[in-house]
């Protein structure tokens, strides 16, 4: 079959043919641009060990990197020397300065799976990160039934969270976290505590997630509550917070790094059979300073604690009797006892605040939120009030936002978070507020100083304003 929206440049062989024939048939009759190839660019001076494996391109999707074999360990190390090579070319073409190290894309970029022959069933789990096309083409290597399981809530910011889709089981308890730190989690993501609020569900979507609302006669004063999980009755029994709020403040002279040190003592303390591995430390924010205090960590927690640090960022896995340390990318699918969340400032960007969500639910004893009180002060003292509430009645209690109010929120999330690099988000910025060009690199560095990866529109446009307004005094 010819087609000009499918691309090959890999040999077929027994194993990947009918993967390959398939895929030719999937860009045929959807119109979908597919490349195949076997190296970076189809270019033969990337040669690599191990040859059960291909590439798959299609734009506005993942580069997938299938494996074809047997051989575990191989494939690992042909994942890794990819991603060298790909850094590489970002390199030699100038992208490096736009989307950065490695680290910072290699999860968001790069998918990585193993292919399976034609099978009686196919499991698809985490469906929330897969388009319809996915499932389609999965089903043209399923004989019977592709089963589909999803996270409904895994976006706070999900212009709908019941889909049109009707499932055929809903499963609204979470089993892995307890509820009093699902509720503060969706609370914070949502911004529940605050005016105005950042989201609102229907009830019917509230009940879909697991919770009983109950309400006055006006509608107006919310008490939404979670079943109980025998998981996590004694927890409760014994009046242990399932989430604290750690404050430092520059002000006192409070590290970050030595908060961290003795939230590790308390827990050490009160639990004397932990072990390294039982604790997740993960930064939420995408700055530089995340990754120096993952640095100073390695050097200071074998020093105070006597264990040695895993920075997951770097070796991709959770390691047995290591510390783990990440940012908030290589956390997914994994769960631990004690999660300590570091973030300077709580912001409103919707990315960074369904990140937040995430990682404060990674827990199944207790979550320690760790920020500074530095801008921070009067929403931590608010948080603080309502914890303490969700920790002794077991209930969110809120107000609903007014019809306005809800209408400004569904527009808002209408506004989706562009799939564009953050250069261009920057520079589409700039159009708007007619930025000459002259001046557009050097704002461009002052935007990332402040409001580094942040994807919040009406933010990042008062940040350029303000400071345009400086430099153009200046000049």
């Amino acid at each position: 079959m010819s087609s000009s929206f499918f691309f090959l440049q890999a040999e077929k062989n027994d194993h990947n043919s009918g993967f390959i024939q398939a895929l030719e048939r999937h860009a045929e009759s959807n119109n979908q641009q597919i490349y195949v190839v076997d190296r970076p660019l189809g270019d033969r001076k990337y040669i690599y060990d191990y040859s059960d494996r291909l590439i798959i391109l299609a734009p506005g999707h993942k580069i997938v990197l299938m494996d074809f074999g047997a051989n575990k360990d191989q494939f690992k190390e042909f994942v890794d020397d990819f991603t060298e090579d790909l850094a590489s070319i970002s390199d030699k073409f100038q992208y490096k300065s736009i989307i950065g190290r490695s680290r910072y894309w290699r999860d968001r970029l790069i998918a990585v799976e193993k292919y399976h022959e034609r099978q009686l069933n196919t499991d698809i789990d985490e469906s929330q990160d897969f388009p319809a096309s996915f499932f389609e083409l999965c089903s043209k290597v399923t004989r019977h039934t592709v089963y589909i399981a999803g996270d409904i809530f895994q976006s706070i910011f999900d212009s709908t969270v019941i889909s049109e889709i009707k499932p055929e089981y809903l499963l609204s308890k979470c089993y892995r976290t307890d509820p009093r730190t699902l509720m503060f989690a969706h609370a914070i993501g949502m911004g529940l505590f605050e005016s105005p609020k950042l989201r609102w569900l229907e009830d019917k979507e509230w009940e879909a997630c697991g919770y009983i609302v109950n309400k006055d006669r006006k509608g107006q004063k919310y008490i939404l509550t979670r079943k109980p999980l025998r998981r996590f009755e004694d927890l409760e029994s014994e009046g242990i917070n399932s989430v604290d709020i750690v404050k430092t403040s520059r002000e006192k002279g409070e590290d970050t790094e030595i908060k961290i040190i003795e939230i590790i003592r308390d827990i050490t303390n009160n639990h004397p059979t932990v072990q390294p591995d039982d604790i997740g430390i993960i930064f939420i924010d995408s700055t530089k300073n995340t990754y120096l205090s993952a640095d100073i960590l390695e050097q200071l927690i074998p020093r105070e604690i006597g264990w040695s640090v895993n920075k997951a960022y770097e070796t991709k896995e959770k390691t047995k009797g290591q510390l783990f340390v990440s940012n908030r990318n290589n956390v997914k699918g994994l769960e631990f006892p004690f999660v300590i969340c570091v973030t300077e400032k709580i912001n409103n960007s919707r990315s960074y605040r369904n990140a937040l969500y995430m990682m404060l639910t990674r827990s199944f004893i207790k979550t320690y939120l760790l920020t500074s009180l530095d801008g921070n002060e009067g929403l931590i003292r608010n948080l603080e009030t309502e914890l303490h509430t969700i920790n002794t009645d077991g209930c969110l209690k809120v107000n609903a936002p007014s019809d306005d109010e809800k209408e400004r929120i569904k527009t808002t999330i209408g506004y989706n978070e562009p799939s564009m690099s953050y250069y261009d988000f920057v520079y589409k910025i700039f159009d708007d507020a007619d930025v000459p060009p002259k001046e557009r690199s050097k704002l461009y560095s002052v935007v990332k100083s402040v409001v580094d990866n942040d994807f919040d529109y009406d933010n990042v446009r008062e940040v350029v304003e303000f400071n345009f307004r400086k430099m153009s005094k200046v000049a």
